[in-house]
Formats: C-alpha cells, sequence, structure tokens
C-alpha cells in the first residue's frame, strides 16, 4: 500500500485535493491512504513513513521548504526511508530553491488539477521500477529492489524470494509480502506464491519466467493470472 501525504494550511484546498488523489488511485485499482496534515510540525511529528508527500510552500510557521530541507537531511542520515516530494506553490519563483532537496515535481495551484495525473502517473511508474526492500542476510542488511524480485514463495518457517540474481529466504509470512509488493506488478498465482508479471515469458502448463525458472499456478488462479499477463502484454507493445 502507498502512504501519500498532503501538507497545507488552506484546509478545503487538502480536502480538495484529497478527492483528487483517491478518485486516481480508485480508477487505477492501487491501494493507497492519503494523510492529511496543516502544517511543517503536524506532518514532522507524524510516525507515518510515506512514499511520497504534497508539500505547500508558503506556510506560516516551517515553511515547505524549510520541512523538505528536514526530511531530506533525514534521509541522508538513514533516519527515514525515501520519500518523494512534490512543492505546491501559487508562486513559480520558489521552483528555484528546489534543487536543495531534489524536489520530484513542482505543482502551480491554479492549474494543479491538469497536472497532478501526469505527476502521479510519473510517480507510480517510478515508484514500482524502483522501490527497494531491507532484507537480513547472514545478520547483515541487504537491499533488493522491486523490479529485480521474479516472484515470493511460501515455505517453512518463511518465504523464498526469487530475484534476478540469487534466492533469498526470509522468516516473514507471504501474506506480508504480498501486502508489501505492488499489486500492479505481482500477481498471485496459487496460494503459495505470487509472481511479478514482467519476469513472465509465457504462460503454459506452468509460468515460465525470462530467467528460465519455472512455477505451477492453481486452476483457482488461472484465470486471473492470465488476464493479467495479457493486459501487461497489450500494454507493454503499444
Amino acid at each position: 500500500m502507498l502512504n501519500i501525504g498532503v501538507c497545507d494550511d488552506n484546509e478545503i484546498f487538502v480536502e480538495r485535493f484529497k478527492n483528487i488523489l483517491e478518485k486516481y488511485f480508485d480508477d487505477k485499482e492501487t491501494e493507497a491512504c492519503i494523510h492529511t496534515y496543516i502544517n511543517g510540525d503536524e506532518l514532522l511529528g507524524s510516525k507515518q513513513k510515506f512514499d511520497l508527500i504534497f508539500l505547500d510552500i508558503e506556510m506560516p510557521g516551517k515553511d515547505g521548504m524549510e520541512v523538505a530541507e528536514t526530511i531530506y537531511m533525514k534521509i541522508k542520515k538513514h533516519e527515514q526511508s525515501e520519500t518523494k516530494i512534490v512543492f505546491l506553490t501559487s508562486h513559480e519563483e520558489a521552483m528555484r530553491y528546489a534543487f536543495r532537496v531534489k524536489a520530484f515535481r513542482f505543482l502551480t495551484k491554479d492549474s494543479y488539477e491538469q497536472e497532478v495525473y501526469e505527476c502521479l502517473d510519473s510517480f507510480c511508474e517510478e515508484y514500482r521500477l524502483d522501490r527497494v526492500f531491507m532484507i537480513y542476510v547472514s545478520g547483515k542488511e541487504k537491499k533488493i529492489k522491486q523490479s529485480d524480485i521474479i516472484y515470493v514463495a511460501s515455505i517453512h518457517n518463511g518465504v523464498e524470494i526469487w530475484t534476478v540474481y540469487d534466492i533469498f529466504k526470509q522468516k516473514q509470512s507471504l501474506k506480508m509480502w504480498e501486502e508489501q509488493l505492488d499489486n500492479q506488478l505481482f500477481v498471485k498465482v496459487d496460494k503459495k506464491a505470487v509472481a511479478n508479471i514482467t519476469h513472465i515469458s509465457y504462460i503454459d502448463n506452468q509460468i515460465v519466467f525470462m530467467s528460465g525458472e519455472k512455477l505451477d499456478y492453481s486452476r483457482r488462479n488461472k484465470k486471473e493470472l492470465m488476464k493479467r499477463f495479457e493486459n501487461y502484454v497489450y500494454e507493454k507493445a503499444r
């Protein structure tokens, strides 16, 4: 599930913007939780981890740039997970300061309704490709990219994560991984495994991956599996 933050001192604007975001994710059939805040201190005081934050630059107290700099420094010190920031502003001249915090986008308030969908499309595409999971191998942290995961299968006392470069055993449940992985990329193939559609070469009596691995699927999941894979192939060919 995606966690999206919206921070603006105009409560009417926040509610309107939240409705636009919810409609976008409903249309995309993507799970997302929208968290709203009316000032920077409230946002920074939240313990919520965000994937994306829409942040007003001009706010009383801590302005958006100060809030973004605090978030950016926490990311650099590994005190916070990677978070994309989109600035909301009525003054385009404020954009020149964005390089300091590596802003993902700017949306101007007089035209944000036309721009926000393109912004979200770009974010979701990058999120699917770039999202990183932290696992533990021999007691040491290791990062794996979501796009490198071929499939995740349930085993006794945990899961096996098959990637393009190695296989990792972890003690979490398959259910936990299903909840964390992007449901636009991963599809349930039976009660014991989920597979990354982008790594599938073709589907016959088994799922055959581009890397050569094969995976069984259940009759119950066949219809949804085939539909998702055919849609992916169609979209890729457009």
